[in-house]
């Protein structure tokens, strides 16, 4: 017996740093057609966006999947008519449900696709539509998704929130590409600790706090958009007014952070970055109270030894110890560094362990399938 047919929109953002860096190392892709775009973002590893379509197996399963905030790709499929459209995003994507038609609609932010923007998508489709929406920050506010039918979470724990709220949820949880390792080149360049990552103002002070503990202590690489337009040279206005206040050690380490970060990376040049890191660190966000973001399966994937921060449920996903290493304070990530940096096999064999348990489990091709198959499932 054959399934019916399912037709599934998804309109989700990327990072606006990596799309800005990403098309200007591209330029000829500004002017290129939509499918041209959308095909070269898929081959720079910026996965999980566009990973429902990239791993749908489904044949009965068509999926058109999306940046909404990718300016040349969107524009290229409305042919330019909304160049000059302030709200371009909504309306593009507004006019691609409406040309697409499809069952299921699934978009991110809430804070962006509101309530009344969803109201304007089930106006313009010819049939019932189920909207779902995403948490991968554990927000924990029903309120934002009203009208939303469902919310994808990167977690079973972010889900849990949403079924006790009476709103259907499902835990897609993060994963890793193998193909990536295809693409990328055993260099000379080797960093005994590599970090990266975010690091946004109330939601990330704790990595704050640990880059600039190990910047001053140990050798460790950092690339992230932190504080780039901020001068710590010693002439600075930062520099002297530290000095005013006599708060020496916190300047000194913001200018160790500084000097340390080589400035984000994404796609490609990240793993990259990763596969070169002999040690991966990794600290969620100050919220978070469990393990769950993608660096936890991108830095093993890569086959580099992951050090994160200790979760309650950190055991499900990985032996410590064995495929991966863990701490709880900024002191035991310093001294677990130190021992990992004198015994280099016992290091290697970990991350080797890690990668195996990544590739074996955690990737994208087991993962999509699931949640595809809970959207079908809620359509019937």
């Amino acid at each position: 017996m054959s399934k019916m047919k399912l037709r599934i929109y998804k309109a989700f953002p990327a990072y606006q740093k990596y799309l800005d860096l990403f098309y200007n190392k591209n330029d000829i892709l500004k002017h290129a057609s939509y499918y041209t775009q959308l095909n070269a973002l898929k081959s720079d590893f910026f996965p999980w966006v566009l990973s429902w379509s990239i791993f749908n197996n489904d044949d009965s399963v068509e999926i058109f999947e999306t940046i909404h905030n990718a300016y040349y790709l969107q524009q290229a499929w409305g042919n330019d008519v909304y160049k000059n459209d302030e709200n371009w995003q909504q309306n593009i994507v507004l006019a691609q449900i409406k040309e697409f038609q499809p069952e299921v609609c699934v978009l991110y932010s809430p804070e962006f696709f509101k309530e009344d923007f969803l109201s304007k998508v089930r106006s313009v489709v010819h049939h019932d539509i189920l909207i779902g929406g995403y948490d991968g920050m554990d927000r924990q506010n029903i309120d934002l998704y009203k009208g939303y039918d469902f919310v994808i979470t990167c977690s079973k724990y972010i889900s849990n929130y949403y079924w006790q709220n009476n709103k259907t949820s499902y835990p897609l949880e993060f994963a890793f590409d193998p193909s990536v390792n295809k693409q990328l080149k055993n260099t000379n360049s080797n960093y005994a600790v590599g970090f990266s990552g975010s690091m946004f103002k109330t939601v990330h002070n704790d990595r704050v706090e640990l880059l600039r503990y190990l910047a001053v202590k140990t050798p460790i690489v950092i690339s992230s958009d932190f504080e780039l337009n901020r001068s710590y040279s010693l002439l600075s206005y930062d520099c002297i007014r530290s000095i005013y206040k006599r708060r020496f050690k916190e300047f000194y380490s913001m200018y160790c952070l500084h000097k340390k970060n080589i400035g984000p990376l994404y796609g490609l040049e990240m793993f990259q970055f990763l596969k070169d890191s002999s040690i991966s660190l990794n600290l969620h966000g100050d919220r978070i109270t469990f393990a769950a973001n993608v660096r936890l399966y991108e830095a093993t994937g890569v086959g580099s030894c992951l050090l994160t921060d200790w979760k309650e449920n950190i055991g499900e996903l990985f032996v410590p110890d064995k495929e991966i290493v863990t701490f709880v304070s900024k002191e035991e990530a310093l001294d677990k560094i130190k021992y990992l940096k004198r015994h280099d096999y016992e290091r290697r064999k970990i991350a080797e362990n890690g990668r195996i348990r990544t590739l074996s489990e955690y990737t994208y091709s087991k993962r999509i399938p699931g949640v595809i198959e809970f959207v079908r499932t809620i359509v019937n």
